[in-house]
């Protein structure tokens, strides 16, 4: 017999059975581990247990209510703010950084009954949002080892970031503002990889979103992403010298790769130094010649061809035209062309014939982002025209 086949109050008491079978697992925990090795005691959970008293009890008597799905959100949205600090006045003030024991080793636990709890009462099934896979856009950084966005352009997409303590995803409700990081609950993907879904609460309305990948790189990033949130993997600790780490993709299409290294001393090396990071990137190019970038505006100027180039500025700044990418080992492999653009002494534009170059990026990082940045470059290994748009 399902929870909710019972009769209402024999459902309110199966409901806080399941509640009071999870908080006695995390006072287990708290006795057997040391408190050194632990971040909340006895008074935390106690705070919980009637937080999700109460939590049961609003969502019981908004049930018996029509019209009552925006209070069942804001019920929903104000316990996890409650269970998103361990009871700290400056915490209360910054849920978003996921303090507290929603964002603990019970995330998987609390999570799904709160989830679990509102369905029961009759919140409504998500809204389902569809989205063409076709833009991706990673960041990796000191901040965040795995942030990307999803979607169809970069103005429509949904921001997901890594946290390498919890071992999975959130979703940024605010990603144009400070991080406001809430959990994900039931994603999926299907079995050749090419659709990935997963449910979250935003802005008040429960969503579930549907990304479809359209090629084979669009895979790649789905499975990637799937494959960290479901298996909770350790990316383990950021290392001194590690890269910072930008790659943008537009239908399979590599738009974007930047990396900034870093020397001994923890400090940035500047663009003209040997050992700085790769600037590879896609721009549009005018009639004129002129080179526009990738997302901005061309304000009415005749656009004739979008192609790669990457900006190599050691010991002078020098742009080539890119005719392909790879790796080897951890270094990323740049051929160019047989034209060079540098500056005059007037900072205009100068194209001249050169030699094809060859310039060689070493990409430190964690292991599991190398992988995948690896795999999606050499989905594209073999095809002079990748930078083209069809």
């Amino acid at each position: 017999m399902q929870l909710d086949e019972f009769p209402a109050n024999s459902r309110v008491d199966a409901i806080l059975a399941q509640k009071d079978a999870i908080v006695e697992k995390i006072r287990q925990y708290c006795q057997e581990t040391p408190q050194e090795e632990r971040d909340f005691g006895i008074e935390v959970i106690e705070a919980c247990s009637a937080d999700l008293d109460e939590f049961i009890d609003n969502l019981s008597s908004l049930s018996a209510y029509p019209n009552n799905q925006e209070d069942m959100a804001q019920q929903i949205r104000q316990l996890c703010e409650k269970l998103s600090t361990f009871g700290d006045p400056e915490e209360a003030e910054y849920p978003e950084y996921n303090f507290g024991l929603l964002y603990s080793v019970f995330f998987e636990e609390l999570a799904g009954f709160i989830v679990g709890t509102a369905d029961r009462f009759g919140f409504r099934s998500p809204r389902i949002i569809d989205m063409h896979a076709v833009y991706f856009y990673l960041e990796s950084d000191c901040w965040s080892p795995f942030r990307v966005c999803v979607g169809q352009s970069d103005q429509e997409s949904v921001a997901l970031e890594y946290s390498v303590r919890d071992h999975c995803f959130y979703i940024d409700e605010t990603p144009f503002y400070d991080p406001t990081l809430m959990p994900i609950f039931k994603m999926q993907i299907d079995r050749d990889g090419s659709e990935l879904s997963f449910e979250a609460l935003l802005e008040g309305e429960c969503r579930r979103y549907v990304f479809s990948a359209c090629d084979e790189a669009g895979k790649t990033w789905l499975k990637t992403i799937y494959d960290l949130h479901v298996q909770r993997l350790d990316l383990g600790e950021r290392q001194p010298g590690f890269a910072d780490i930008v790659l943008e993709t537009h239908r399979g299409i590599i738009r974007r790769i930047k990396t900034r290294n870093y020397d001994e001393a923890g400090d940035i090396i500047p663009m003209f130094d040997e050992g700085a990071g790769a600037r590879v990137f896609v721009a549009k190019v005018t009639k004129e010649g002129k080179t526009i970038g990738f997302s901005e505006e061309s304000n009415g100027a005749e656009i004739v061809d979008e192609r790669a180039f990457v900006v190599h500025a050691v010991p002078e700044w020098k742009r080539f035209d890119v005719r392909s990418i790879r790796f080897q080992g951890d270094e990323l492999v740049v051929a160019t062309g047989d034209s060079v653009t540098f500056h005059d002494e007037q900072r205009n534009d100068v194209i001249a014939p050169c030699l094809p170059q060859l310039f060689r990026y070493q990409i430190r990082t964690y292991v599991p982002l190398l992988k995948f940045i690896q795999e999606v470059i050499a989905l594209r290994v073999g095809h002079p025209s990748e930078y083209r748009i069809p």
